[in-house]
């Protein structure tokens, strides 16, 4: 009995945790003021949301003075999930001010929103990665990670609150019809870095040279961002690495192949195959 006991209070107690961050969130998005120049950056986990929230801080530190690390992004670039989150920290941040926010509540009153998009195969795996380096404690497989993100469009004891990957991308891709909703595929910012981060600056109302967006490209290289990792820590793993991986792990397009079963891949498939068509990943 007390082995059953000590192994669902810690589940318990994470999905107690998730609840409660959650309405936290809300509140502070909810309290926030927002300015027409406001920028929301939005995508599932693991969709390039920091990759491009490192590169926009490099542009963003030029103002602020300040350099760029893989644990202080937040600084310039606010995650409103991050613990110790105040709105009144985001009052000062000159405009154009950008938030990123993967879970987000009040998105009908988005000004601007850059929306990231990603194969869900490469999500997936990327994800289980970050979640085995996050969750020590746990071992489970890959395709019982990939069934229960499926089912549940989350890993019920740690991030509660994600959303399925196809609803949230038929969401925004939705939303684009009645909003200013830019939506850039992580592929094509593999494929033409400067191009497609030059769309996104331009989308945000950054005003910035072309050799500004070439530096903040040159930086947010993978070698270059883990290379900050390793030194400085990353704001998502509290300053620590492991030997179960990096934050920034290989920013590869199709990794999943080779690291995923083929049973696995028409799991994901099957499941997401509609909004994957659409999207030109089959």
């Amino acid at each position: 009995m007390k082995e059953v006991i000590k192994s669902i209070l810690p589940s318990a107690f994470k999905q107690k945790l998730s609840q409660l961050k959650k309405k936290y969130d809300i509140r502070v998005e909810a309290s926030l003021t927002l300015r027409p120049t406001d920028v929301f950056l939005v995508g599932h986990p693991k969709s390039g949301n920091t990759w491009v929230a490192f590169m926009l801080a490099v542009l963003l530190s030029e103002r602020l003075g300040k350099k760029v690390t893989m644990a202080n992004v937040y600084e310039f670039v606010p995650n409103i999930h991050m613990p110790g989150v105040k709105v009144k920290q985001f009052e000062d941040i000159p405009s154009p001010r950008i938030f990123r926010n993967e879970n987000p509540t009040w998105q009908d009153h988005y000004p601007k929103t850059i929306y990231l998009v990603r194969d869900p195969r490469a999500v997936l795996l990327s994800y289980y990665h970050h979640w085995l380096h996050a969750e020590r404690d746990h071992h489970g497989t890959l395709e019982e990670f990939v069934d229960e993100m499926l089912e549940f469009g989350c890993i019920r004891r740690w991030e509660s609150w994600l959303t399925r990957w196809d609803l949230q991308v038929d969401e925004w891709e939705k939303r684009q019809k009645t909003q200013p909703v830019l939506i850039v595929r992580y592929e094509d910012l593999i494929e033409d870095r400067e191009g497609c981060f030059r769309k996104i600056v331009d989308f945000a109302g950054l005003n910035c040279s072309d050799k500004m967006v070439s530096l903040a490209v040159e930086k947010g290289g993978f070698e270059s961002m883990q290379k900050s990792e390793k030194k400085y820590g990353a704001e998502s793993f509290n300053g620590k690495t492991s030997d179960k991986g990096l934050f920034v792990r290989k920013g590869q397009v199709d990794s999943w192949k080779e690291e995923m079963p083929d049973h696995v891949i028409k799991k994901i498939e099957k499941e997401f195959g509609e909004t994957m068509s659409r999207f030109g990943y089959l």
